[in-house]
């Protein structure tokens, strides 16, 4: 075995980093443009969304984000065969954070709903997200457009008849006719064994949550994403996580 010493970040790298929402307001499921600038390049940077209300400046550490892209990689898929990390680095660019991020199993919050947002970006891929930095200008979602109906009801007409019909019929005819069917078509009868219809698998993750080890709220299926280096299938079985988060763990929901 082999010591080694990782750095920490020099100082004023968090604040020569810039990270903005590239608009100030977007339609409903319109994809978010973000712009960011850094001093120094590193592996595995991320930006990510949340509600303005839930990460800011003023936090020790930032919570898991609504949804994320890495700066290099512009995905959630990373750049490598084995794992879903970004060796790819970058000191500036622009990412789009959209529905691309529910591909690697966490279809939880796309499209976002209506309200007031900012964009984070993180220097740790591992909790807790200490080094941080956060758009001071926030950015609004618009509500989705209310439905329209493709055609109005028809008027109602504004003058009634002058007069009903004047003869109304003084008998009802003297017979119905005396030919009945002779009998019903012949059906040929369904087998009684036909094999019933299997059900699909449920590919949506379930949303629940836990409390860390620093306090902070954690989701499964984001755990099983970003959780140390071990490969997904791993982590899925490791934490029991296969029909939790179907769409990473479960076969049957790949692509």
């Amino acid at each position: 075995c082999k010591n080694f010493l990782i750095n920490k970040l020099r100082g004023g790298t968090l604040s020569s980093s810039v990270v903005a929402s590239s608009q100030s307001s977007y339609a409903y499921d319109e994809s978010i443009s973000v712009s960011f600038s850094v001093p120094i390049a590193t592996q595995n940077a991320w930006i990510g969304v949340y509600r303005s209300d839930e990460a800011d400046n003023s936090m020790r550490a930032i919570p898991e984000p609504m949804g994320w892209v890495y700066t290099a990689c512009n995905n959630v898929a990373g750049d490598q065969s084995e794992t879903n990390d970004c060796a790819a680095t970058a000191t500036s660019g622009t990412v789009d954070i959209d529905g691309r991020f529910g591909s690697a199993g966490w279809q939880e919050y796309w499209p976002f709903p209506d309200g007031t947002y900012r964009v984070c970006l993180s220097y740790y891929n591992n909790e807790p997200y200490k080094k941080f930095v956060c758009s001071e200008d926030t950015f609004a979602i618009n509500a989705p457009p209310s439905a329209i109906p493709s055609s109005a009801p028809s008027p109602v007409p504004s003058v009634m008849p002058s007069s009903m019909p004047s003869e109304v019929p003084t008998s009802m005819p003297s017979a119905m006719p005396s030919v009945e069917p002779t009998g019903m078509p012949s059906v040929s009868a369904m087998p009684s064994d036909a094999p019933s219809e299997q059900p699909s698998a449920n590919c949506i993750d379930k949303t629940g949550s836990f409390l860390g080890a620093n306090g902070e709220t954690r989701k499964w299926c984001t755990l099983v994403q970003r959780a140390g280096t071990d490969p997904i299938a791993v982590r899925c079985a490791k934490y029991g996580l296969i029909y939790d988060c179907p769409t990473s763990c479960n076969p049957e929901c790949f692509d």
